[in-house]
């Protein structure tokens, strides 16, 4: 199974649909993703990617967004890469929200174009995590 395009095309699908920048792997991240068994085949790449997209910072992703059955992680800390590495996709998706909620004082509409989504898919999510 070749990883890395698989790997690159659930980036450019999670980074559009959260609107973010398109962050991109370091060598050394796709010699992880390379090496790693997959022993939850492509379902556990695409969350893997997904955490690893929520979580990359400058534009990069590298080992420490990586979070993968293997990796030893830690206590948890206040540190934001360790706490959303041990939340779930909904998790980490509800923490952006209120975050993004919060940075507008309530604004739907504002936190919704600063999370790339429209109004609409906004007020969706908030419903689901009852925001």
């Amino acid at each position: 199974m070749d990883i890395a395009p698989l790997a690159a095309h659930f980036v450019a699908i999670v980074a559009r649909r959260y609107g973010l920048d398109l962050p991109v792997f370091t060598e050394t991240a796709v010699n992880a993703l390379e090496d790693y068994h997959w022993p939850g085949n492509i379902r556990e790449l695409q969350h893997v990617v997904e955490r690893a997209v929520m979580m990359s910072t400058d534009g990069l992703i590298d080992i420490p967004q990586l979070i993968m059955q293997t990796t030893v992680t830690k206590s948890l800390q206040q540190d934001p890469v360790e706490v959303l590495g041990h939340m779930t996709l909904e998790q980490v998706e509800k923490y952006l929200l209120e975050k993004a909620l919060e940075r507008t004082a309530g604004n739907v509409s504002r936190a919704a174009r600063e999370l790339g989504l429209t109004r609409m898919a906004m007020r969706y999510r908030m419903e689901k995590y009852q925001l």
